[in-house]
């Protein structure tokens, strides 16, 4: 009998070994494109090739190198002034588009293989496709060098930096597109230097570029690059890397003990599963029960009639039935048998009940005040302009001369979906 079972389960042995060597040895390998080389228009040149159609348009010739593995390419020319894209694929290594005169353009070819997904892009390259010809040449396409293209900067204030230069050694001035969508569209000013100082918001991206105009009026556009902003943790008008003007203690939600807490609603169908997570606050549903109410807190010292700026980064994939508040409250939030918190009125809030309050049912993520133009306005009593602007009247105001800053979440017969997250809590003198 032992015998018997021995050799079965060597036979077994060898059978899965056999297996697994055919099966790894069955493993196809996926062959991927390879990026292709450009050779015309050339990069950072002026295109005076190609049909001239119209005062206005010309027929250009794309052409590049084969790349291994292969089937079709993918051109696309993108007029940087608008940021318009045309597209056209070939199998062909070259392509011919209309393009509008006196414009700069960028291009790219993307590399395609039939029945795989995996691409492979080329680098992307800039020319000025030609107008009309005159003793005027157009001035150089500003080089954008600070910040650069994907990186991140301090909030408050950004100093943007550029090269350019006109062959006609004309005087150059120079117009600067700042947004926070793209393509930028937003003129912030314009300037004769290669510099230009601007103030920015937290948690944000921008995109910028720079329009170089010659004394002639010829315009030449730049690329567009984007850079993103840290969160603003203090007073702009003091060190703004720092965090000594914000008087939220542990605004960055690091559980380092000055956030009290205290459920709300304390009946047996309220439950709740708040915390503490990866530097950020959750307010997260509780299973089997109706509501997960609670409410953190501190006590702040404030003046009166001083203005202040009050804001915090939220998060969410979406709620149901459910409310996320914001309270200054003069009276005290521990040891109260109230199973509620209202005191002074929330001062802004994201809810999902439906009309009105619906600004909580989709995903959302950012500053609150962003978060709240979807549905959910500020109440009318609010000490809060839309940007988060107040200042606190003696009647909010303590004995001691504090606040309560107050934060409460809860559901009713709702969820919070995957949790209501919350970070970067300010308040500091405006």
């Amino acid at each position: 009998m032992n015998r018997g079972i021995y050799i079965l389960a060597c036979f077994l042995i060898l059978f899965l070994v056999r297996c697994s060597k055919e099966t790894d040895e069955d493993i196809p390998v996926v062959i991927t494109p390879s990026s292709t080389v450009l050779i015309f228009p050339e990069n950072n040149s002026e295109c005076n090739e190609g049909k001239v159609i119209s005062d206005t348009e010309s027929i250009v010739n794309f052409r590049w190198e084969a790349s291994q593995n292969t089937d079709k390419y993918l051109l696309n020319v993108k007029l940087v002034e608008d940021g318009s894209v045309q597209t056209i694929t070939t199998s062909s290594l070259e392509a011919d588009l209309t393009l509008k005169r006196g414009k700069t353009y960028q291009w790219h070819v993307i590399s395609k293989k039939d029945g795989v997904s995996i691409t492979a892009e080329s680098p992307v390259w800039s020319f000025y496709n030609a107008g009309i010809a005159s003793e005027n040449n157009l001035p150089l396409q500003a080089e954008l060098v600070y910040p650069s293209s994907g990186s991140t900067v301090s909030p408050c204030l950004v100093v943007l930096e550029w090269n350019s230069g006109d062959i006609d050694n004309e005087v150059l001035t120079y117009d600067i597109l700042l947004d926070d969508s793209y393509p930028p569209i937003n003129l912030i000013g314009s300037t004769s230097d290669n510099t230009y100082s601007t103030s920015i918001d937290g948690r944000k991206t921008y995109y910028w570029q720079i329009i170089t105009v010659d004394q002639s009026g010829s315009k030449s556009y730049s690329n567009i690059f984007s850079f993103s902003v840290e969160p603003l943790t203090g007073n702009c008008s003091d060190d703004s890397s720092s965090n000594s003007g914000n008087l939220v203690k542990d605004s960055e939600m690091n559980d380092t003990g000055f956030w009290n807490y205290k459920q709300l609603w304390t009946e047996s169908d309220n439950d709740v599963n708040h915390g503490f997570v990866n530097g950020e606050y959750a307010f997260r549903s509780a299973q089997g029960v109706t509501y997960s109410n609670a409410i953190i807190w501190q006590e702040i010292q404030v003046e009166t009639d001083v203005a202040y700026k009050f804001d915090l980064y939220l998060r969410s994939n979406g709620t149901s039935n459910s409310w996320f508040e914001v309270y200054f409250g003069s009276v005290p939030i521990d040891g109260g048998n109230a199973d509620d918190y209202t005191s002074n009125g929330a001062q802004i809030y994201v809810k999902s009940f439906g009309e009105n309050e619906n600004c909580g049912v989709n995903s959302f993520e950012g500053s609150i005040f962003d978060i709240v133009t979807d549905g959910c306005p500020i109440p009318s009593e609010s000490l809060f302009d839309s940007s988060g602007n107040l200042t606190f009247p003696a009647s909010y105001l303590t004995s001691e001369g504090t606040i309560y800053l107050g934060i409460k979440a809860g559901n009713y017969n709702g969820n919070f979906g995957s949790g209501i997250f919350i970070d970067d809590v300010v308040l500091f003198k405006n």
